[in-house]
């Protein structure tokens, strides 16, 4: 009984996909608009989108006492600037040639590099402010940090 109610499910699973598949549109003055009339991958691929949302997802997740508020705030800072000079980043395409195209990694991994430094020295007394159970759950979410 287990298993044909698995392949039931399976098979309306891969009945139902392409009606997942559609386009959906979006608005065109939207940043995140990477083919027009298709959604982007909603990955953390480029930090600079949905930066606010990450900093409310970490603020309820972390449950922030009071105390530790004021300790957010230049993680918070950090987080938005970083999130703002990635965005001001030119983007180039594959067509523009290799030289361009290093160049052009070249200033982001910079910026990275620089986002990441601003957002350790902010991060270091706000850890250390944190329990032992929001340590650890800061941990399993460091992946929304840029």
């Amino acid at each position: 009984m287990r298993a044909g109610s698995l392949v039931a499910g399976l098979l309306a699973l891969a009945l139902a996909a392409p009606a997942w598949a559609q386009d959906v549109p979006v608005e065109a003055d939207s940043p995140e608009i990477e083919a027009p009339g298709r959604l982007p991958m909603l990955g953390l691929a480029r930090a600079e989108l949905y930066v606010d949302g990450r900093i409310a997802f970490l603020k309820a997740e972390l449950k922030l006492t009071e105390a530790q508020e004021p300790l957010f705030a230049p993680v918070e800072t950090a987080m938005r600037q970083g999130a703002e000079a990635r965005a001001a980043l030119p983007r180039s395409g594959r067509r523009s040639g290799l030289a361009n195209r290093l160049a052009q990694r070249q200033a982001v991994l910079a910026a990275e590099l620089e986002a990441l430094k601003q957002l350790n020295v902010a991060l270091g007394p706000f850890y250390a402010s944190l329990s032992l159970a929001q340590k650890a759950r800061a941990d399993a979410l460091h992946d929304l940090l840029p």
